[in-house]
């Protein structure tokens, strides 16, 4: 652990005070608040490639890929900015979105479970 990796906390508040502000100064500006929204999800992955700040090696991968699919999301915000005649392009994005979301919910919470459940067994075997 570094002393970057002490800051995380501190990181992800001002992350979603600067998503915020994104939203609420360039209401108005949808193409801005895409750019704004890419730029900070950019920043978190290179922070966490840079500085891993878990101590534990699989939660560090979580994580970039989480932020790995926020960036991809963000990226297609840029095509949901632009009008698209077809209808069927954009159900299809949008599922498209929806898919990329639900993968990386599953993934942490099969991943969960599956930390709950060691946590358990080796409590019961303690008993």
């Amino acid at each position: 652990m570094t002393k970057w990796s002490l800051h995380f906390n501190l990181l992800f508040a001002f992350r979603r005070i600067i998503y915020a502000a994104i939203i609420v100064i360039a209401y108005e500006h949808p193409v801005i608040q895409s750019v704004g929204f890419a730029i900070v999800c950019c920043i978190i992955l290179t922070y966490h490639l840079i500085v891993r700040p878990y101590a534990f090696q699989v939660i560090n991968l979580i994580m970039i890929y989480n932020e790995i699919s926020i960036c991809v999301v963000a990226g297609m915000l840029f095509l949901f900015n632009n009008p698209i005649e077809s209808k069927s392009q954009n159900f299809l994005m949008g599922w498209i979105c929806i898919g990329i979301v639900v993968i990386a919910l599953l993934i942490n919470i099969l991943y969960q479970i599956y930390s709950q459940f060691k946590h358990w067994v080796s409590f019961i075997k303690k008993i």
